[in-house]
């Protein structure tokens, strides 16, 4: 859990809101000092907007394993390159190694999430959530006046 900073373009009030990490839920505020709306476009209504491409993209992933395996093995062969001719090996490069690896096993787990919907999966409860916000045709209607393209079920 995260939280935003939020400023109301009408009075200036900065207030600090909850939030997920990616920010999604109703982009249409209300100011608590003076009480107007305001939209604020950090917020993603994911029945309309969906979800960010690296939820749903494990191509992301699979290219950031590759780049952190080479990185790795990069690192290990200059490691033994330098000990092998200098007899000894700078500490950063342990450091460089161990980063690749963790880079790599991160990467591998969250293609695996992604290719296999698990991290989907975990984020139907903003659908749900989007979907019974959107289910208010005052609150369709809003967004769309907003320059949102909201689909036609929700506007009837």
């Amino acid at each position: 859990m995260g939280f935003v900073i939020l400023e109301c373009p009408h009075c200036g009030k900065k207030t600090k809101e909850n939030c997920n990490a990616w920010a999604y839920g109703s982009p249409v505020k209300v100011c608590p000092e003076c009480k107007n709306e305001f939209l604020d476009k950090r917020f993603t209504e994911v029945a309309i907007e969906g979800f960010e491409r690296r939820i749903v993209d494990p191509s992301i992933f699979l290219k950031g394993m590759v780049f952190f395996a080479a990185m790795t093995l990069l690192c290990i062969f200059l490691f033994i390159f330098m000990v092998k001719f200098n007899g000894w090996y700078p500490t950063k490069i342990i450091g460089c190694i161990g980063i690749g690896v963790l880079g790599t096993l991160f990467c591998a787990v969250m293609f695996v999430r992604v290719k296999f919907g698990f991290e989907e999966k975990g984020m139907e409860k903003y659908i749900k959530e989007s979907e019974e916000r959107l289910k208010n045709r005052e609150y369709a209607e809003k967004l769309k006046s907003y320059g949102y393209e909201v689909p036609d079920k929700y506007l009837n």
